[in-house]
């Protein structure tokens, strides 16, 4: 029996390809057993694990930053703790492989595997190689990426291409059912506004200044993030602070969405072919990720100064004025990432090669 340990948290970036490559193994080798660990400091991943029936335990972790900060201090000795105690777990579970998508919580996991000999997998999923990732590679068995790009990262005696894991639930809702599931209008069209599984504050406070413009001409579903959302009251607006099946509703009735440029969020778009106006965090690895988008004509993009609510409405009206630029944007997304990513990772990991 295949015993799988998944680490990952801290953003919904570094769990949900985790859960779809899951769904993989599980479909391929159903009595498979996993085992999930996060960090400490992150709901999200605990939640998410028990959602899909995984079960979940926290260690230590010391985030790894490339930048200077006092709790920087005390990162080497939260990993070290991290490290015993997956020591512990590794010791009680015994995986027989260990799965990472670039979490900080995967390089005590991970250095504590190698210790008991574990393949490690580790996958990059951004344009920019994670520090993680970096750390962990010369430890892993094998390393998957994302995008072309992230081949000259990493050896290439190790690494593959597979494009970035989604899970394949997202392709399964009808319209009428995702219509009916909103109450949605059907002459009327939809944004998707989704903020990253914690919810994106600049998102979130230009959607509700808009809101009572964008009401007037179109419907609105707003994934707010956990204690984030507002009671406003607009008919055609619909707020959620998160959704997990569900999702698939939302993607399959949006005629645009608005988003950060996690990779997460961009492969969910591209293998949909969704039309997308995003706002990366500003001087982070996600204005990488929108810069690669963007290149291949994607998507659109507001960096900076330019994420006020003058420029988002302007890009939104844009959009939905012209279906040619829909279109488009639609044909050139779908074709940065492979729909089937999470099956080649997955066959990858069975077969342990």
């Amino acid at each position: 029996m295949l015993k799988v340990l998944l680490v990952g948290g801290g953003t919904g970036g570094s769990i949900t390809p985790l859960l779809a490559v899951q769904a993989e193994i599980k479909k391929e080798n159903p009595e498979t057993q996993f085992f999930f660990i996060g960090p400490r400091t992150d709901d999200l991943a605990k939640n998410l694990a028990e959602k899909f029936g995984i079960p979940y335990q926290s260690i230590h972790a010391g985030k790894l930053r490339r930048y200077f900060d006092i709790k920087n201090l005390a990162s080497p000795f939260l990993v070290m703790l991290g490290f015993l105690e997956s020591l512990k777990i590794i010791w009680q579970f015994k995986p027989d492989v260990v799965i990472s998508a670039g979490s900080f919580a995967a390089v005590p996991v991970g250095m504590a595997g190698w210790v008991f000999r574990i393949p490690l997998f580790i996958h990059q999923q951004d344009v920019i190689p994670s520090l993680t990732n970096l750390i962990l590679s010369p430890f892993a068995h094998k390393i998957t990426v994302a995008l072309p790009s992230s081949l000259a990262d990493f050896s290439s005696k190790k690494t593959i291409l597979t494009g970035n894991p989604v899970r394949k639930d997202i392709f399964d809702a009808s319209l009428d059912k995702s219509r009916d599931f909103f109450s949605l209008k059907q002459d009327m069209p939809v944004i998707l506004v989704l903020g990253g599984g914690k919810g994106a504050f600049l998102i979130n406070r230009l959607i509700y200044s808009l809101i009572p413009r964008l009401a007037s001409f179109c419907q609105i579903i707003h994934l707010t993030g956990k204690n984030k959302s507002q009671s406003l009251g607009y008919e055609n607006y619909h707020q959620f602070e998160f959704l997990t099946s569900e999702i698939a509703f939302a993607y399959r009735a949006a005629d645009i969405v608005v988003c950060r440029a996690g990779m997460g969020t961009l492969s969910e778009i591209s293998v949909l072919g969704k039309p997308a106006i995003v706002l990366p965090i500003a001087n982070s690895h996600q204005e990488a990720n929108a810069q690669y988008f963007l290149r291949k004509k994607a998507i659109r993009a507001l960096f900076g100064p330019e994420q006020n609510k003058k420029k988002l409405l302007e890009e939104i009206k844009l959009l939905i004025k012209n279906p040619y630029l829909r279109q488009q944007l639609s044909q050139n997304i779908k074709k940065i990432i492979h729909p089937d990513a999470a099956s080649k990772i997955a066959k990858l990991i069975i077969c342990k090669k």
